[in-house]
């Protein structure tokens, strides 16, 4: 039975709540320009085909601090081999594998 209103409040709410959505879409740019990237319709840049490139994905802050620190790691060993060294196996009681 709970599950059953709370299906109907939400109906409810975004049948109400869409013509109001579509008219600040229209009149306003700021927020026309935050929605669509928010839905997924971004410009993402070209990737080289020369060059390895990783496309990293974070939501929250600690995710984004950690993708910044795993960048950074991937620059090393992509340097250190094209350098000539191999990957390296362990790291700081990390395994990495390379696949």
């Amino acid at each position: 039975m709970t599950l059953i209103l709370y299906n109907l409040l939400i109906t409810l709410f975004l049948l109400l709540y869409s013509p109001i959505h579509v008219i600040r879409l229209i009149m306003g740019s700021k927020y026309r320009e935050s929605t669509l990237p928010r839905l997924g319709f971004q410009n993402y840049p070209k990737a080289e085909k020369a060059r390895k490139t990783f496309l990293i994905h974070s939501v929250s802050v600690g995710e984004t601090q950690v993708a910044g620190t795993l960048s950074a790691e991937l620059k090393k060993m992509l340097s250190k081999q094209k350098k000539g060294k191999a990957f390296p196996r362990k790291k700081e009681g990390h395994t990495f594998r390379a696949h």
